[in-house]
């Protein structure tokens, strides 16, 4: 199912790690890469490496649909912005928690790869909330989309965007964007006809009566919510006791406990 793909998407992203392997390991399976440009998936979670070992990985994988680089150190905007360049089929791109992106980075992937299904800008926290209009304003076909760790950055009006451009979403993460309200709510409520999953944990400027509204929403199977104040917690399993509740959808890999 497609919330099934997005906690696939998310938890892939999030904690899948490669062991240790040695030097000539390494580039033994380096080797193999570059001599397989039917590639599909390139997983290079937590990985460190240069530019130059980036863009040449990118550049032999001309078919690859899924792209992971969450944690990756070493490489720089430049090269991320490379999978545009090198890699334009591809659907699922996470980027969760690499440094030095920039909003001019997110802007070059999201009009160079025009099939993103999946993308993960998780805890990208230079990013301002200009990164999330460019997804806006080019990725209509996105279905899975990860902006939790926005913090501060993300606003009310870059959600509306979202929910302007990106009609064809099923689950969103939202989770500690600190500054969002009910307004961003009303948004998702009117706009995302067939979104499934919402991660709102830690918005805590979003109001119980915001939840009953979005507990009313057909399309809306399951919602996460973790770290609501414990005294709000109560009226949100209330309004929202037909939904899914904190069922990791996205990946979230907090604890359970729902009081701060």
């Amino acid at each position: 199912t497609t919330a099934a793909a997005a906690t696939e998407f998310g938890l892939g992203c999030r904690r899948r790690r490669h062991p240790h392997a040695r030097p000539q390991h390494r580039a033994h399976g380096l080797a193999c890469l570059l001599a397989n440009p039917h590639l599909q998936v390139l997983d290079l979670t937590a990985s460190q490496m240069t530019d130059a070992t980036l863009t040449a990985l990118l550049r032999a994988s001309p078919n690859v649909r899924q792209v992971d680089l969450g944690n990756a150190l070493g490489v720089s905007h430049a090269s991320v912005s490379r999978v545009a360049e090198f890699c334009p089929l591809v659907e699922r791109l996470c980027l969760r928690m690499v440094a030095n992106l920039r909003d001019d980075t997110v802007l070059s992937l999201a009009r160079g790869c025009r099939n993103l299904k999946a993308f993960s800008l998780a805890w990208a926290t230079q990013l301002s909330a200009q990164a999330p209009m460019h997804i806006a304003a080019w990725c209509p076909n996105i279905e899975h989309l990860d902006l939790s760790g926005y913090r501060e950055a993300l606003t009310d009006q870059a959600v509306q965007a979202i929910t302007d451009g990106c009609t064809k979403l099923v689950t969103l993460d939202l989770s500690d964007c600190y500054n969002l309200t009910d307004v961003t709510v009303l948004h998702l409520v009117e706009k995302c006809a067939g979104i499934e999953v919402i991660s709102l944990s830690r918005c805590h400027n979003i109001t119980v009566a915001a939840m009953r509204v979005l507990a009313q929403k057909p399309s809306l199977k399951a919602i996460n919510l973790f770290g609501c104040y414990s005294i709000v917690y109560p009226h949100i399993r209330e309004v929202c006791s037909h939904l899914t509740i904190n069922e990791h959808i996205l990946g979230e890999n907090d604890g359970s406990d729902i009081s701060i």
